[in-house]
């Protein structure tokens, strides 16, 4: 699909109705998440948007599990209704998604940049046009008709910047000449507006400077009448001054210049200040343009344990240090220090600029010479220089870690104008020559000479400030919550919050999950509304390894010692572990300290460690986020190609010291990490009963929570691996939990649960129950639609089919199992069903198809190394021999399984061999032999979960009739009974001989 031409105007409308202009009639969007999600890509067209960025859009307190699967559903109609405008919508990877438009192809971002530019033109005529182009732009309210509280924040910056063009309209029209026309404007202005004091202050003036004081009085008197109606304030003193000055008929003309730094006639621009004057403090020009920055916030609490870092920073301001920059995680209070800083500095702050919106050095250089910059440059860099150069004053920048290239622009701003402090606050530090660095730590959480902690004394102001009073007997608890919180500054605002309507106990108790907790929608700033909002952009910036180093830190509530992690680091990784280390630890994710062993210690503040710990469901399917997944599997899954067990052997030490890091975790990682390493070694190296022991270690961690998808998954590869080594109790068990804590909430792993239950149930002769469930269990997986889900369902359906008796069903499942194989590109798998397959002719007495599907079998196991499976396909062939007098080969076979069960630890398929070597030994005549394998046979068939009987009444039917003693088979069984599964293998090669 070719990119739209930038040349038609704008295609995506998002002021007003949201619509789509194609060739045909606009499209009109009215679903409320399709058009978030065409907001947020055409606010960015031309660039990525990441998908966490879009889920925090549509769901920004608490996004449902599927929120990653939904958003693509999303994505996919948005893709839909763009097509017919030939513009594209693309998945590119990481970074997200990206909508293929020119910004000048949204309305809002034309407007955007119609305004940019009207604000630096020198001529008033075209200025009025850009304006009046841009105002033009304007349908409506924007995204209108949705009511989405993420898009919030971009309607709110839309309607301010609307609000400042219609400013800029007023303006433009006053420099040319005040006329009745102009009045008009101003008053349809203030009808749109009426609380801008701006706007009135325009209007008041030139109503009395056209001659009529007695109107311009009663304009501001209507004005007051506004602001107390609407907003309950008072004018500011800028409008209290001029109406003073008309009722004493005092210089008002001068008064309007000094204030606005407009000249009413004729219409002038503005000059450079005069040299040695003071930005923001000389003429009304300067000021205005000072005021263009925003100003800076104020705080009701007070600044605890900050005093002593405040002062420093007021002593590298007036010492002129070039780059001063507060550096901490989100939440520490880096805003709030560096507007304290700015108060108390003898060097005047020219602006306060908030650059959280801002991604690139180009954006930020064009953001500063349009706030703090001398108007009509082209070069940002030289507006900037012309306005700050020689003056000594100070700039806040806040929030600058996002912005690529953003330190080459202050740094280079810091040689330009040598006199200016550029105070900074960022979670990375800018890596200036020029730059001083102030690193905000968490508040202490020892008491001060026997009274509270300084954490403490903060949560209990802000509760108080907000008419919480709480009594003395509730400190101990308050102490608690501020050192489960960490000593976070945001963090104990938003607790003071929740005790709005929490006692502290209950509170306390609430912390277990803090990112739910910590929550207060009212405040004024989005990152500041949760610890998860906070967090994000911190996440945003950490690499893959960051963040598998942080999932792995998470289940250590002590912290971990550094060679415990260098233990369990991958060598392969991207990042050595000092580099992923330094990453969290750079953006507060993590500290080092020395414990009393002298050993180095990593640790995380509580928050923190639940972020990580919420890392690990990626979606309603993920155990684990991708990083921290390919940090198991990966290596495995590339030597997966041969499929022997020596190519894999180094990545398993890799995958014990994993586990060993989990089970040993006082916190523990999520089941989901067993399981991955419980499907690797079983798929990979045929360990079944190592990784079933790794998977139930994890399995008995307390489990944080009820139904939890990755405890669901492990306990369905629990329920496979202890079918895999003949321990159909501990199955039933396992399958039992997970059918009642909510298996049908993941439709795969319900599907494949119900087949792995009917196959017990089979074994248990309860067969229509059996029927019932695998019937349920194939409708699930049909109706997903999932290659593997298929496969694996159809195959073990199709031996609930074989032990229930019917055959014809079985042989149908096993053919298409084997289809859904092909299709998926795993065709060497196959080698279960095609034994399957061989057996089924095998019973109905057609040998020569029989043995073609035995030899498929044998020869897909070959060529992937004997392992789990192959000995029950084996023994099928043996069988075969036995039935056409090929002993010899029937004995090979059956050795060969029995050293391949022995090695994967796949005891269930001990059975099935027992039945190969007694049919063996009747061939020989060795009833004796015969009789006691086929009572071991059954009787531990029974154990572990197989249907024997169906084989034995089948195509064995005649040796077993003919060869064994009926009356003795009671004292065999018996002696079986006192036998373990694991006894089987030395058992019958004491019985069947060399």
């Amino acid at each position: 699909m070719s990119e739209p031409d930038s040349a038609t105007g704008p295609i995506v409308d998002l002021l007003g109705p949201v619509r789509i202009q194609g060739p045909a009639e606009p499209q009109i969007l009215t679903r409320r998440m399709e058009i978030g999600v065409l907001g947020m890509l055409a606010l960015h067209a031309g660039t990525p948007v990441t998908g966490s960025n879009l889920i925090d859009l549509l769901w920004p307190q608490d996004p449902p599990r599927t929120a990653a699967k939904t958003l693509q559903g999303y994505v996919k109609r948005v893709r839909g209704l763009l097509a017919g405008a030939r513009v594209e919508l693309s998945y590119v990877g990481p970074a997200g998604y990206l909508l293929a438009l020119a910004p000048e192809q949204v309305d809002a971002l034309r407007f955007e940049s119609l305004v940019a530019a009207a604000r630096t033109c020198p001529d008033d005529s075209l200025r009025v046009q850009q304006l009046d182009e841009a105002l033009a732009l304007w349908r409506g309210e924007p995204f209108a008709g949705c009511d989405l509280e993420g898009l919030g924040p971009f309607r709110q910056w839309l309607e301010r910047l609307r609000s400042g063009a219609r400013l800029e309209r007023a303006t433009a029209d006053i420099r040319r000449g005040v006329t009745e026309q102009t009045i008009s404007a101003l008053r349809v202005l203030i009808a749109q507006e009426p609380t801008n004091e701006r706007l009135w202050l325009h209007l008041i003036a030139a109503l009395y400077l056209v001659g009529n004081p007695v109107a311009a009085l009663e304009a501001s008197a209507e004005a007051r009448r506004e602001l107390d109606e609407r907003v309950g304030v008072a004018p500011g003193p800028e409008l209290m001054e001029i109406e003073h000055r008309i009722g004493v008929h005092d210089d008002v003309e001068g008064c309007y210049v000094r204030l606005t730094g407009i000249e009413l006639r004729p219409a002038t621009v503005t000059p450079a200040p005069a040299s040695g004057s003071t930005p923001g403090s000389g003429s009304g020009a300067d000021r205005e343009r000072a005021n263009a920055a925003l100003p800076m916030p104020v705080w009701a609490g007070e600044l605890v344990d900050r005093e002593d870092t405040v002062a420093d920073i007021v002593r590298q301001i007036d010492r002129g240090v070039p780059v001063v920059t507060i550096v901490g995680p989100g939440g520490m209070g880096k805003t709030r220090c560096a507007v304290e800083a700015a108060r108390q500095a003898g060097t005047v702050c020219v602006g306060f600029l908030d650059l959280s919106g801002i991604v690139s050095a180009d954006a930020l250089a064009v953001h500063l010479a349009g706030t703090i910059g001398t108007p009509g440059h082209d070069d940002p860099f030289v507006a900037i220089a012309e306005r700050l150069a020689g003056h000594r004053c100070c700039v806040l920048l806040d929030n600058a870690e996002q912005i690529v290239g953003g330190a080459d622009v202050i740094g280079r701003l810091a040689s330009l104008c040598p006199s200016v402090t550029w105070l900074v606050t960022s979670r990375l530090e800018l890596g200036l020559e020029a730059e001083r660095v102030t690193r905000l730590q968490p508040l202490p959480l020892d008491p001060v000479a026997g009274g509270m902690s300084l954490s403490a004394a903060l949560l209990l102001s802000a509760a108080q400030r907000r008419g919480v009073s709480l009594p003395a007997a509730a400190h101990p608890v308050i102490e608690q919550i501020a050192a489960a919180i960490g000593g976070i500054p945001l963090a104990l605002e938003l607790a003071a919050c929740q005790l709005q309507s929490l006692d502290p106990a209950t509170l306390l108790r609430a912390l277990d999950d803090p990112l739910v907790t910590l929550v207060d929608r009212r405040r004024a700033i989005d990152r500041h509304r949760s610890m998860r909002a906070c967090f994000q952009l911190g996440l945003d910036q950490l690499s893959p390894d960051g963040l598998v180093l942080l999932a792995l830190l998470s289940g250590r509530p002590n912290g971990a010692r550094y060679d415990d992690l260098a233990a369990v680091w991958p060598a392969e990784s991207a990042e050595p572990l000092p580099a992923a280390l330094a990453e969290l630890v750079e953006l507060g994710f993590a500290a080092g300290a020395t414990d009393t062993a002298g050993a180095t210690r990593i640790t995380q503040l509580p928050v923190v460690r639940a972020l990580g710990r919420e890392l690990t469901v990626a979606d309603q399917l993920g155990p684990l986020p991708a990083a921290l997944d390919a940090v198991v599997m990966g290596r495995v899954a590339a030597a997966s190609a041969g499929g022997h067990t020596s190519d894999v052997e180094p990545d398993l030490a890799d995958v014990r010291r994993l586990l060993q890091f989990g089970v040993d975790d006082d916190a523990g990682l999520e089941p989901a990490l067993g399981l991955a390493a419980a499907l690797v070694i079983y798929w990979w190296s045929h360990r079944m009963v190592e990784g079933r022991g790794w998977l139930h270690a994890l399995l008995r961690r307390p489990v944080r929570q009820q139904p939890s998808v990755n405890r669901l998954l492990a306990l369905n590869s629990a329920v496979f691996l202890d079918y895999g080594v003949g321990d159909s109790d501990s199955a039933r068990r396992h399958a039992d939990e997970a059918l009642a804590t909510g298996a049908a909430m993941v439709p795969p792993v319900h599907s494949m649960l119900l087949s792995r239950t009917a196959m017990l149930d089979a074994a248990e002769e309860s067969i229509d129950l059996a029927r019932s469930r695998a019937a349920e269990s194939l409708a699930i997986a049909r109706a997903i639609g999932d290659g593997q889900v298929l496969w694996l369902t159809l195959g073990n359906c199709g031996d609930v089919a074989i032990a229930t008796g019917d055959r014809h069903q079985a042989r149908e499942l096993y053919l298409e199992c084997i289809d859904q194989l092909r299709r998926s590109g795993i065709s060497w798998l196959a080698a279960a069903p095609c034994g399957r397959l061989g057996d089924l002719e095998l019973s109905a007495g057609r040998l020569t198809e029989s043995r073609m599907w035995f030899d498929r079998a044998v020869s897909l196991w070959l060529d992937r190394e004997l392992g789990a499976g192959a000995g029950q396909t084996l023994a099928g062939a043996a069988r075969l021999d036995v039935i056409e007098g090929r002993l010899a080969d029937a004995r090979t076979h059956l050795d060969a399984g029995l050293l391949a069960a022995e090695k994967s630890g796949s005891r269930v398929e001990y059975p099935f061999l027992t039945i190969g070597y007694a049919a063996l030994a009747a061939a020989r005549d060795d009833d004796d032999t015969a009789r006691a394998l086929f009572a071991l046979a059954l009787s531990h068939g029974r154990r572990a979960g197989v249907a024997l009987r169906p084989m034995i009444d089948g195509e064995l039917a005649s040796l077993y009739r003919s060869k064994v003693d009926r009356s003795s088979r009671e004292n065999d069984e018996a002696l079986a009974l006192t036998t373990s599964l694991e006894d089987l293998p030395t058992i019958i090669r004491r019985l069947i001989g060399p």
